[in-house]
């Protein structure tokens, strides 16, 4: 058994011994591996600035990149601004006289007429003070008459005559207030348009504080918004607009028919109307976008945003510049104006016919060369 332990052993400590030194021979080869890899690289490294000096213009970097030629055309710039469709006629209708509603001729979605009667109020009390009014006036009349003809045949008293005349002609005005009041009893229509809400139901008592119904003309629209008070002298009667109409995926040409000349204290602002016509689609207090032309510009050059970049020296752009068979960027600083929808307009810096590099501009410098 002894004999057995003494061999595993040896066996033992042979397989670690023939383990070790196969890894130090391993270790040995990389090394010789790494500074055959350092001499190559040195050597390479020395060629690549040997051949950079020799022709350097074979060794430079080349970028990829896309151009844009540049032109003059027209810059336009907008305001925008969110505001809401109104009804230049859009009326409350209040009642004028106190009673019980007897009658409701229309409901929402009738259209009126200018004038046309909508509703009515007891009247009963005011018709018995007009027969009684009426009859005191007939007598009225009658003595007054026979007064004058008296009078104009010399008999009687002036007073007598002046009394008959005086009685009558106020019982004239009583009748003229009486019959005022009767047709306050009746709810008419104060403008053409539709019925979109009413109010007031038969029984009911007539409250000249409570509006009985309301009436919309829909044939004459306008779009209102507010705008800061810097647009003030921007905006003007007249000026072209563009309407949208998110609800309604609908776009329509416009012109600004009012601007306001009060500044609101509290949001600095003044009010614009937009007139928009009628549409059977529109709804009064309707989501409607404003774009509204404050700046527009001719026969200057405008260019992508994005493409401006920025540095010590202020804002430029990188342009395409042939040099023989090869092409270059160079840089071109620039002024700019106003921004409409990522699109800016450059003042000064650039030349009709330039190729502005719109791609692959990011990490261009001051000749480096470029390829489409």
């Amino acid at each position: 058994m002894k004999k057995i332990i003494i061999i595993l052993f040896v066996l033992a400590v042979a397989v670690v011994s023939c383990n070790k030194s196969g890894t130090d021979s391993k270790k040995t080869e990389l090394a010789s591996l790494k500074k055959q890899q350092a001499e190559l690289t040195s050597k390479i490294l020395k060629m690549e600035e040997e051949l950079a000096k020799e022709n350097p213009e074979e060794n430079k970097k080349m970028h990829f990149v896309e151009l844009q030629k540049v032109s003059k055309g027209t810059f336009t710039h907008y305001v925008e601004v969110q505001g809401k469709v109104e009804s230049e006629q859009n009326v409350n209708i209040l009642p004028r006289a106190m009673g019980p509603i007897t009658n409701v001729y229309v409901e929402p979605g009738t259209v009126v007429r200018k004038g046309q009667l909508l509703a009515t109020i007891d009247d009963a009390i005011i018709r018995k003070s007009i027969d009684e009014l009426q009859n005191r006036l007939d007598l009225a009349t009658v003595v007054y008459s026979k007064q004058k003809n008296l009078w104009d045949q010399k008999i009687g008293t002036e007073i007598q005559f002046l009394q008959a005349k005086n009685n009558k002609d106020a019982l004239d005005r009583a009748m003229s207030t009486a019959n005022e009041q009767l047709s306050l009893t009746k709810i008419k229509s104060p403008i053409n348009g539709t019925v979109d809400q009413v109010d007031i139901k038969v029984g009911e008592m007539a409250n000249a504080m409570k509006p009985a119904m309301r009436i919309v003309n829909l044939q004459q629209l306008k779009v209102t918004a507010e705008l800061a008070e810097s647009y003030l002298k921007a905006i003007k009667i007249g000026d072209k607009a563009k309407v949208s109409l998110p609800d309604l995926n609908k776009m329509m040409d416009a012109k600004v028919t009012f601007v306001g000349r009060v500044i609101n204290p509290s949001s600095r602002t003044f009010s614009i109307d937009v007139k928009i016509g009628n549409s059977n689609d529109l709804r009064p207090n309707m989501i409607a976008m404003l774009s509204i032309i404050d700046y527009k510009a001719k026969n200057v050059f405008s260019i992508p945003m994005n493409i401006v970049q920025n540095d010590q020296a202020g804002q430029y752009v990188m342009v395409a510049v042939k040099n023989g068979d090869k092409t270059y960027a160079s840089k071109r600083v620039i002024k700019t104006g106003l921004i409409y929808k990522g699109t800016v307009e450059v003042k000064t810096g650039l030349t009709e016919g330039e190729e502005l590099i719109i791609t692959g501009y990011q990490n261009l410098n001051e000749g480096d060369l470029i390829k489409l």
